[in-house]
């Protein structure tokens, strides 16, 4: 690919932060660095399959590992609203 340009830097939190305006709760999933400003953005953030490294770094975030467990977690957040 040539020629990329990013057009907004921290588009994902970017993202988070609009719907939130437009009164959504968000929760938001992701596995790695570039995933955790998104993931503070969201009401809720979940970490799925991250590096031992992503984990020791934010502990602020539940670790799942697999599909079943991130169901549990993200039907216990719709639940909840």
């Amino acid at each position: 690919i040539s020629g990329y340009r990013l057009r907004m830097n921290d588009q994902k939190r970017h993202s988070v932060a609009a719907f939130k305006s437009l009164n959504f709760r968000v929760c938001a999933v992701g596995d790695s660095y570039n995933d955790t400003s998104m993931l503070g953005e969201a009401n809720q953030g979940i970490l799925f399959k991250p590096s031992a490294n992503v984990i020791k770094d934010f502990p602020q975030f539940p670790v799942v590992n697999d599909h079943t467990a991130l169901r549990t977690r993200v039907e216990a957040f719709l639940t909840a609203g």
